[in-house]
């Protein structure tokens, strides 16, 4: 929280300058300009449909730098897990969300991550009612199997 709020003093100082209870500096429309530019490079949109007519999922990720879709139907989807990421700022140190399970690869619904378990279970449930796809037994961590596969070295041979 304390992130965001200082993210804003250059539009602040900007606001302040304008109206003169500032001395204008040309830092302040710069910065942000600055940061409307991050803000804007970071920003994605993320639309999943599960589509009971064709029994199909079809997701979509929509950002400034980076761009994902696709398509599968519901015996495609091995199954609903709950990924999760280590924190430190969570009752349980642990924030969640949902990912399709396919045979090639995890999809993520969503990009953000949320703290209540008992809520992404929720949703887990509702998605698996409505479309008949299983619920993993466990959560999984796809944070650490991405790490683990740009950190590690492959085998030398002899």
């Amino acid at each position: 929280m304390k992130e965001g709020l200082i993210a804003l003093v250059p539009l602040l100082g900007t606001i302040l300058s304008v109206l003169g209870i500032l001395p204008f500096s040309p830092m302040y429309p710069i910065a942000a300009i600055l940061f409307g530019l991050i803000v804007m490079s970071c920003a994605r949109y993320c639309l999943c449909v599960f589509d009971m007519s064709t029994r199909t999922i079809t997701w979509k990720k929509i950002g400034l730098v980076k761009r994902e879709s696709g398509e599968c139907t519901f015996k495609q989807a091995k199954e609903l897990a709950i990924d999760y990421i280590p924190v430190t700022d969570s009752s349980d140190g642990k924030n969640y969300r949902i990912v399709l399970r396919l045979d090639d690869k995890d999809v993520p619904l969503t990009d953000t991550y949320q703290y209540l378990l008992a809520k992404t279970e929720n949703r887990v449930k509702q998605i698996s009612d409505f479309t008949a796809i299983k619920i993993a037994k466990e959560l999984i961590c796809t944070e650490t199997k991405y790490i683990k596969e740009v950190v590690e070295l492959p085998e030398r041979k002899k």
